[in-house]
């Protein structure tokens, strides 16, 4: 991975530029490999530090501060990342994919070696990985996430177990009765070992309490409406994917989803600028830009105050309360006749960018990019500058 560097060292490559390669080739060299072995923490751990200082300084040597961790740059884009592969979830994920394989029972050569070798006449989850190939002990690492997303529609019930797959509900027998499950002898009964002569039964470790025994009374109420079919084998499918069928991006946005998504990340990533802006603005929604206050809380030994009027520099500064700033935002406020403008980064996102500002959303978040980046632009100028004066003095006092 880190001899596929050496033709990015020109100085043209932009963070947006570096964004993509790293996305979508850096990312996808070990594909092939995840998709057979689950890699170790460490080759992982490896792998994503080569990603992350390719991503923040590029091939070269010159050294630039990693601005914000690998776990938020690797989350979804709508949900305040920059979408770059979690080679981990994803290697999990490719893995999985064979593990629905294995159900599907193929008639293809790689299924009846493993069944030969591994199966027989039982199931992928009646077997271990112990004394298995490394392909095979893998599976086994990761086979608790295809209950994630499986559920069967019930035939003969020799595939599907009565408390720990989905078949009934949404969710496994063992949660919406988890009472009940503590009680029972075998855990990992299938759906058929609980059917006999044309009704249902569960084998307990004891006799059960009134409470108990009213929720079995509504668990074989729920059961009347299911019956066995000797002649139809039971069928498995992806209860995370409209179609129904496996997919490894349904899998990956599962393990990776937070739950909450970042409208304004939506905004940034769908507004019609260039894709090192669409990075700029990412950065001053996490709060993640050079500035000097963040520089000096990573060990920066320069100035945390502004190069252009002296005060503290942070993100409120630069954009909001720097006279400079407050120049272009009386600019747009005479244009747009407008009554206020953002004091902060928070009034701005909370206010403006939430449908409740004087501008349509799309139309503020180009005017903000445009004139952010020349103030950025502009001070990063006015920062280099002052450094070689800095430097100059200093040779010739010392000289």
């Amino acid at each position: 991975m880190i001899t596929r560097l050496d033709p990015w060292k020109g100085k043209f490559i932009t963070s947006g530029d570096r964004q993509i390669l790293t996305n979508t080739y850096l990312s996808s060299i070990p594909l092939y490999c995840m998709g057979f072995y689950l890699l170790t923490d460490g080759f992982h751990s490896d792998m994503d530090s080569i990603r992350a200082k390719f991503l923040w300084q590029g091939a070269g040597e010159k050294f630039r501060y990693h601005m914000a961790k690998w776990e938020m740059v690797s989350r979804p884009k709508d949900q305040g990342g920059l979408g770059i592969i979690n080679t981990k979830i994803m290697n999990e994920s490719l893995l999985v994919k064979w593990i629905w394989k294995i159900h599907l029972q193929p008639d293809d050569l790689w299924y009846k070696i493993l069944k030969a070798k591994y199966l027989g006449d039982n199931g992928f989850f009646d077997s271990t990985g112990a004394g298995g190939s490394q392909f095979w002990k893998g599976l086994h690492k990761v086979k608790h996430l295809f209950k994630w997303g499986a559920s069967f529609t019930i035939g003969n019930g020799k595939l599907c177990r009565f408390w720990e797959d989905c078949w009934l509900h949404e969710v496994p027998l063992k949660i919406l009765y988890g009472d009940l499950y503590q009680l029972v002898r075998d855990p990992n009964v299938f759906v058929n070992e609980c059917w006999n002569n044309g009704s249902w039964f569960v084998d307990f470790k004891r006799c059960l309490s009134a409470y108990d025994y009213d929720r079995w009374l509504g668990l074989l109420n729920m059961l009347n409406d299911c019956a066995l079919t000797d002649n139809r084998a039971d069928v498995v499918h992806w209860a995370l994917d409209k179609k129904k069928q496996f997919t490894t991006k349904s899998l990956y946005r599962l393990l990776t989803d937070r739950g909450v998504s970042s409208r304004v990340a939506g905004y940034i990533w769908r507004s019609k600028v260039p894709l090192k802006i669409k990075f700029f603005l990412w950065q001053i929604l996490n709060n993640k830009l050079q500035v000097a206050v963040s520089l000096v809380k990573r060990g920066w030994k320069g100035p945390s105050s502004s190069y252009l009027c002296g005060c503290l520099e942070d993100l409120d500064h630069i954009f909001f309360k720097c006279h400079l700033s407050k120049l272009v935002w009386a600019v747009i406020v005479e244009i747009f006749d407008l009554q206020s403008y953002p004091t902060s980064w928070d009034d701005f996102c909370g206010s403006w960018l939430r449908g409740k500002g004087p501008i349509p959303i799309r139309l503020i978040i180009f005017i903000f990019a445009g004139f952010a980046w020349a103030l950025w632009t502009t001070r990063n100028k006015i920062a280099i500058r002052f450094q070689r004066r800095q430097l100059m003095f200093c040779t010739l006092l010392f000289h």
